[in-house]
């Protein structure tokens, strides 16, 4: 993480996170995805969670910025007490012009909410929404396009029943 967090167009580095049973719970941030933003999947579309690259956004539960980089955006902002303070501080780092990284070589062992619970106040994403707007109609730079916006996995309805096999657990029958 500190190689790309010391590159001066790097403006923070993110890594994989797992649950203690062995789940990945974060390999970088989509935005506009499942709603305001969505973990990425190792399972999706091409291992995505798999590979370093850019993201849009990226959790603070471990995340590598230099000081001058979290000073020069603000810092957090603290009318988002709980959900969405990590999404909203790395999309204006990304906002300045740096690149936000997702190292996926780094793995930790992550207790999500583990002290707060599953708290998900609702102004934390009404406040979000309105400082970035419907996150459904937001262009992530790092996302494909062609890629659904509501589908597991990423794919549309018609293109699972294309390429994957009879008998696969994801093929509609």
């Amino acid at each position: 993480m500190i190689g790309h967090a010391q590159q001066r167009r790097v403006g923070a580095v993110g890594a994989k996170l797992s649950f203690p049973d062995g789940r990945v719970q974060h390999e970088g941030i989509t935005v506009g995805v499942g709603g305001v933003a969505v973990n990425t999947n190792s399972r999706g579309y091409f291992s995505i969670g798999n590979l370093v690259r850019n993201c849009w956004a990226l959790t603070a539960a471990c995340l590598m910025i230099r000081p001058e980089v979290f000073w020069e955006v603000g810092g957090f902002e603290e009318r988002l007490r709980v959900a969405f303070n990590d999404v909203d501080l790395t999309m204006r780092i990304h906002q300045l012009g740096y690149d936000l990284i997702y190292q996926p070589n780094t793995n930790l062992l992550h207790q999500e909410s583990a002290l707060r619970g599953s708290l998900h106040p609702s102004e934390d994403e009404d406040f979000f929404q309105k400082r970035w707007g419907d996150p459904l109609e937001q262009d992530d730079p790092y996302y494909n396009p062609r890629l659904s916006r509501h589908a597991q996995y990423y794919f549309h309805d018609e293109v699972k029943q294309v390429w994957l096999p009879r008998g696969h657990p994801l093929a509609s029958t």
